[in-house]
């Protein structure tokens, strides 16, 4: 599952000036801004919504959507911004988290400051960071890439828990509980978590015990393990050398 993680960058260069002298796209004389977005069944719809939102308060508000690619939006955003000329950018960009960060360390001066209009108390400190520099807030968090959970509640049940006891908890209760399930399971499931020395117990002493094979099998563990570790030595070796 691909997360998507979405944040909205506000350009400050629509107002100003180009390199040529030309005026970029500007707010001043109209009420209309224009926002660069891609994905018509998730942000374009969300800044349709938004729209209807503002309009409530100012009814000539405009907002002009223009959907592209999303390769194709960081794309045209990178060569206007590297060129020096802001004539054709939109107000407003919707950019991937990933992609934030670099635009922002590349072009500082091309982004406005957002930090007091918003409060920063209100996002996960993860979402903020990436459109986040020098303790200034760029970017408004979007969309966090929700995503769901599914579990074998028969596991669960075998290591004494139930759904409930999923709701509400912190990584270290949720990675204690996974943990309980997986002895309790014995590597459920499907053996998908079973590590190699449970594995060669239960050739050893369960089921239908098979020393020959378990001790085949440790055997070759430790010349795996002896084969890594000349490596590791060597490339440690070469790089203190």
């Amino acid at each position: 599952m691909t997360l998507f993680l979405v944040s909205i960058l506000l350009l400050t260069a629509c107002s100003s000036k180009t390199k040529n002298g030309g005026a970029a796209d500007s707010t001043k004389s109209t009420n209309e801004i224009t926002v660069w977005t891609w994905d018509p069944n998730f942000n374009v719809k969300a800044m349709k919504i938004a729209e209807e939102f503002y309009k409530k308060e100012n009814p000539n508000f405009k907002l002009k959507i223009i959907e592209n690619a999303q390769k194709d939006v960081v794309q045209k955003l990178n060569t206007s911004l590297s060129s020096g000329t802001t004539k054709g950018l939109p107000n407003i960009v919707l950019i991937e988290d990933y992609s934030a960060q670099s635009f922002l360390k590349s072009y500082p001066d091309a982004f406005y400051d957002l930090s007091k209009y918003f409060k920063a108390e209100d996002f996960a400190e993860y979402k903020l960071a990436p459109t986040s520099l020098n303790g200034k807030h760029y970017g408004l968090p979007f969309d966090t890439g929700v995503a769901g959970l599914y579990v074998r509640t028969d596991y669960l049940q075998k290591a004494g828990y139930t759904v409930d006891d999923l709701q509400g908890l912190d990584w270290n209760k949720y990675i204690e509980i996974g943990k309980k399930v997986k002895q309790a399971t014995q590597g459920g499931p499907g053996n998908a978590t079973m590590t190699i020395s449970q594995y060669i117990y239960n050739l050893s002493f369960k089921y239908t015990p098979d020393f020959g094979y378990a001790a085949t099998v440790s055997y070759a563990i430790v010349i795996m393990i002896v084969f890594f570790s000349i490596i590791q030595f060597k490339v440690a070796g070469d790089k203190n050398g």
